[in-house]
């Protein structure tokens, strides 16, 4: 599973729309988008509030960020 399918999982299970995650975040609608599609990845400092919104454990979905090799930590 790729990033931005399991941002989108996690969302859609919590019965969440992009723009309620994007105002939890304080960012753009435009941005989760792009995660979703995979156009983007979720800054570190966005990443690491996943896991408190959707009450989930951030170890999946860090696997899956950290094995890409186009990840930069900013």
């Amino acid at each position: 599973m790729d990033v931005g399918l399991a941002i989108r999982l996690l969302r859609m299970e919590s019965r969440m729309k992009q723009k309620e995650l994007a105002q939890r975040l304080a960012i753009s609608q435009a941005q989760v988008s792009d995660w979703e599609r995979n156009i983007k990845l979720p800054p570190m400092k966005h990443f690491l509030k996943l896991p408190e919104i959707f009450k989930v454990s951030i170890v999946v979905t860090a696997n899956e960020l950290f094995s890409r090799k186009d990840y930069q930590v900013e």
